[in-house]
Formats: structure tokens, C-alpha cells, sequence
């Protein structure tokens, strides 16, 4: 396990220690107190590059919208000047807090809940005590740092530079990520991701289950003291999971297969269809560099999984890429593409590589697959194209026949 998760994950726990009960007694200050101002509002999306909210107690619901004037709303019962939200445009970073700076007094649990509309491509840092963060719309920003403390982080599509997430004892919940770097935490909690994208990620805990049904990333580490850890590499060129007392289930290899360098003081290992080699296991052609290690617990890996990929040349420094068109999307889905330069002396500009394309098999059929190569802005300017063939069969495992493109 990576200390930088580790560290995330005590890091919230000592920034966000919640409070528990029927009523949250609170006394709390944060500098500059005297610029804030009280109560819902609204401001112009194009004043601000970054927002900070940080909430005491309560549901934050933050929306992505492109209106030229945004709003920050909440709701509560009979609240005082003192106790409604609280914000201060510093610069260019739009603060956010729970209640005036310095009141003492007794809120009911989760009596407050704030909804933030933020525009595009802008910083967001949002932390929650004894609460739930809604991610109600895809967001696209530059960086996101999110964390909670007894409560849940449910999101639907988030895309950015990079991406950190912490939970003490609750559920971090995503059904897409598009990222640079990603780092999860959590404490007593679970997380569950159901496609990753990523350049590097790092998730995992103490006393927690981590989830990620299709991941697509170049190096992943996955780690946990306590829980159970269950994966399907579709498309990856290393990755490290450690769990000291749990099972870790790989659910699928890469279409080029995987070397395992797998270490375990007891358990059981439950896998088929492998070469051992200098006492590394090798499946398929050992493309992902795979290190293992239980302590306590079972490994199993599944070879195949329900993924098939499609490998093109691509050179997106001249501005041109591949768009994907499924004939059928109730046959395959289509997860992501990773993307590999080729490897030329340094100093060498606009050279190409290769793009691998990820599908998910859902049900028994055979259907099309369309890849157009051009200008994403000029769609009617094809410079390359090709379709693929794709089978899938009663056991969701697919087959595809492609022509090889003209690019190289």
C-alpha cells in the first residue's frame, strides 16, 4: 500500500472528526471573517477559478453548469444570520463555509443542505463533516480534492488534471473517472468506481473494500489492511495490491495478458490458464508487470473478463483522433481508450503511437464498431477509417475482427 494513501486517509480522519448524535454542538473560526457575508446567493462564473467549500453538517449538492450567473442556495429551518452559510470571493477562489466565524451553538444533525452550481474547468475543494457530497451532473475541472467524514461521495462522470477523495466511515460511490492522477482514501468505508481512467492511481485503506470493475490506467496501486479488494484490469502496464487481511479478486487481464510476482505468508491461490516462469506466473503474452502480496487471505485472477480491446495508430500531436461509433450499444459499451507513445530519441517532436480502445461486453450478439480519424471540430474531414467486428457470446467473452489502418 502506498503511503500517500495511507496519509490521506489519517489526514481525514484528523482534519474531519465528526460528530455524532442528534445535535452537532459547534464553535469553530476561520481567518478573514469579517469579509464573509451571510445567506444564499449568486456570482458570475466568469470571476472565479477555484471554490473552497467546507460544511459542517449537512448534504452539499454541487452542480456544473455554463449560465453566466451561477447560485449558491440553502435550505434550513428558522436559521439566523450567525448560522446560514457563509461565503467570501478572495480573489479569484470563491470560500464557502458552514456558519459565521466564531458561533457558538447547537445545530441539528444535517438541518442544513447547500446545492452550489460551479461552471467548468475551474478548482474545487469540498469537505463535509457528518454529510453526503452529490456530484449531480458530470463535472470537468481542473483539479478535485473532495473529502467526508460519516457519510457518502456519490458522483456520476468526473473529469480532471488529477483527483483526491477521502471517507472515514462511509462510501465513496463514481461511476466514471477521467483523470491524470487519482488517490482514494478511506477509513471503515468502501469505495466503488465503475470505469477509472487514469495515468497513475492509488486507492485503498484500512478496514475497507475497494471496487473498480474496469480500470484503464497506466500504473495502478490498490492496498488495504483490512477489507477486500477486487479489480478488472482491461488495460494496464503495472500494477502493485497489497492486503494484509482480505482477498484481492483480479477480474480480468489485459488483452496482452500479465507476469505476476505474487508473495503470501497464507491462502490460497485460484487462477488457471498460466506459465510459471523464474516463479512469477505468466498469463498470455505477460504484458502488465503485476506484483501481488496477501498476508491473510485468497487471490484470485481471472484471465478473460468481459472486455475486448482494439489497438489503432494514432498521432494526436497533429490534432487528429480516433471517434468511436458502436452500431449496437446494448452488445458492447464503449469504457475508454489509453493512449502509448512510441518510443523515439529525446528531443524527437510529432512522432505517433498507438491507442488502445476498450469495450465491455453486456450481452450475448455480434455488431459494428465505426473508428473515424480527423479533427474533432471537423467532422466531415475523415482521414482515416475502419470497422471492426465484434462477437460476443453466451458467456460474455468478445471477438474482434478489424482491418489494420492506414496511418503507419
Amino acid at each position: 500500500m502506498r503511503k500517500s494513501v495511507l496519509f490521506l486517509c489519517i489526514l481525514l480522519a484528523c482534519l474531519l472528526c465528526g460528530c455524532r448524535g442528534r445535535s452537532l454542538q459547534l464553535s469553530n473560526t476561520y481567518k478573514d471573517s469579517e469579509k464573509y457575508q451571510a445567506g444564499s446567493f449568486s456570482y458570475r462564473a466568469s470571476d472565479i477559478d477555484a471554490i473552497s467549500i467546507d460544511y459542517n453538517s449537512g448534504d452539499v449538492t454541487i452542480v456544473q453548469s455554463d449560465s453566466a450567473t451561477l447560485n449558491v442556495t440553502e435550505n434550513g429551518l428558522s436559521l439566523s444570520d450567525a448560522q446560514k452559510v457563509h461565503w467570501y470571493l478572495d480573489g479569484r477562489t470563491l470560500r464557502i463555509k458552514f456558519c459565521k466565524s466564531g458561533f457558538t451553538g447547537t445545530f441539528l444533525m444535517n438541518s442544513k443542505k447547500l446545492t452550489v452550481e460551479i461552471p467548468a474547468g475551474i478548482r474545487v475543494d469540498a469537505a463535509v463533516t457528518s454529510g453526503n457530497i452529490a456530484f449531480a451532473t458530470d463535472i470537468e475541472a481542473s483539479e478535485l480534492n473532495i473529502a467526508a467524514t460519516s457519510g457518502s461521495i456519490g458522483a456520476l462522470t468526473l473529469k480532471s488534471n488529477s483527483l483526491n477523495a477521502g471517507m472515514t466511515s462511509g462510501t465513496i460511490r463514481i461511476d466514471r473517472i477521467d483523470t491524470g492522477e487519482a488517490a482514494f482514501g478511506v477509513t471503515s468505508g468502501s469505495i466503488f468506481i465503475d470505469t477509472l481512467i487514469a495515468d497513475r492511481a492509488n486507492l485503498g485503506g484500512t478496514s475497507c473494500r475497494v471496487e473498480v470493475t474496469v480500470a484503464i490506467v497506466d500504473e495502478i496501486n490498490m492496498g488495504a489492511t483490512s477489507g477486500n479488494l477486487k479489480v478488472g484490469l482491461a488495460s494496464c502496464r503495472k500494477a502493485e495490491i497489497e492486503c494484509a487481511s482480505g482477498d484481492i479478486d483480479i477480474t480480468a487481464l489485459p488483452a496482452d495478458g500479465a507476469t505476476v510476482q505474487y508473495a503470501r505468508t497464507s491462502g490460497s491461490l485460484k487462477a488457471s490458464g498460466y506459465s510459471t516462469v523464474d516463479g512469477k506466473l505468466v498469463f498470455g503474452k505477460g504484458g502488465c508487470q503485476l506484483k501481488v502480496g496477501t498476508t491473510s487471505g485468497d487471490l484470485s485472477i481471472s484471465e478473460g473478463g468481459a472486455f475486448i480491446s482494439i489497438r489503432l495508430a494514432a498521432n494526436p500531436t497533429t490534432g487528429c483522433t480516433w471517434r468511436v461509433e458502436v452500431k449496437d450499444p446494448t452488445v458492447v459499451r464503449y469504457e475508454g481508450s489509453e493512449y502509448e507513445p512510441d518510443k523515439v530519441a529525446e528531443g524527437i517532436v510529432g512522432s505517433g503511437g498507438y491507442e488502445t480502445f476498450i469495450f465491455r461486453c453486456l450481452k450475448q450478439g455480434e455488431t459494428e464498431v465505426d473508428f473515424i480519424y480527423g479533427h474533432a471540430w471537423a467532422k466531415d474531414e475523415i482521414y482515416d477509417g475502419m470497422t471492426a467486428q465484434i462477437r460476443v457470446d453466451s458467456k460474455l467473452k468478445g471477438t474482434a475482427v478489424y482491418p489494420v489502418s492506414g496511418l503507419k
